[in-house]
């Protein structure tokens, strides 16, 4: 093994993945459920009860793990740097991001809002070095796969940066029906997109991961 260093901090950077969609499913069953006490209406009701209870819980079990997510996510990237340059970047845009979530916690209006698109932009900046920095390992250990599955996934995001711009533009104007049917097109699209990326992202952490124990 070449990147003894790279190769735990990605499979850590693995590992905060499938957490986060541990998480999300968590958050997701959370509102159902809530949903279901809403509809049966009666908050006397034991079952309505034991919904929003068991719906609690489950935020609280899910908020948990996004944290651990996000630890083992930065622990990750901090080992990976230790062998690729590249990740040492993604980790200064994720000190970004968090000093722009702080700052958010005491803003309001335009910015706050101002303070959540640089911490978006920075996530996708951090997701960006990342790939880039298993692309350059590919590279040191001749694996082609690695490389140009990086590139894919590069143009995927650029994809969907634009298509989001676009709807960005859209929603600033009122121009029809039209205009209305070409957002919702492109809202779809850009949705599709992004679970692509998301589950060829996944894909792309599990080779590198096989491809440096090697």
């Amino acid at each position: 093994m070449r990147f003894p260093n790279a190769y735990k901090g990605i499979s850590k950077i693995y590992l905060a993945e499938l957490l986060v969609i541990v998480a999300a499913i968590a958050t997701a069953i959370a509102s159902v459920l809530a949903g279901i006490a809403v509809g049966i209406g009666n908050e006397e009701d034991a079952t309505v009860i034991a919904l929003i209870g068991g719906a609690g819980i489950i935020v609280l079990v899910a908020g948990i793990l996004f944290i651990i997510a996000f630890i083992v996510n930065v622990v990750g990237v901090n080992d990976a740097s230790k062998d690729e340059l590249k990740f040492k970047h993604a980790l200064y845009a994720i000190i970004v991001n968090i000093v722009v979530t702080i700052i958010g916690l005491f803003l309001t209006g335009i910015a706050n809002d101002i303070c959540d698109l640089v911490g978006e932009i920075a996530g996708i900046v951090t997701t960006i070095f990342i790939i880039q920095g298993i692309m350059a390992l590919g590279n040191k250990i001749g694996s082609e796969d690695l490389v140009n599955r990086g590139k894919f996934l590069l143009k995927l995001i650029v994809a969907i940066w634009v298509i989001t711009f676009v709807l960005t533009i859209l929603s600033g104007f009122v121009l029809g029906e039209t205009a209305a049917v070409v957002a919702g097109i492109l809202s779809i699209v850009a949705s599709v997109l992004s679970i692509v990326q998301y589950i060829a992202y996944l894909i792309y952490l599990s080779r590198a991961k096989k491809a440096l124990a090697e």
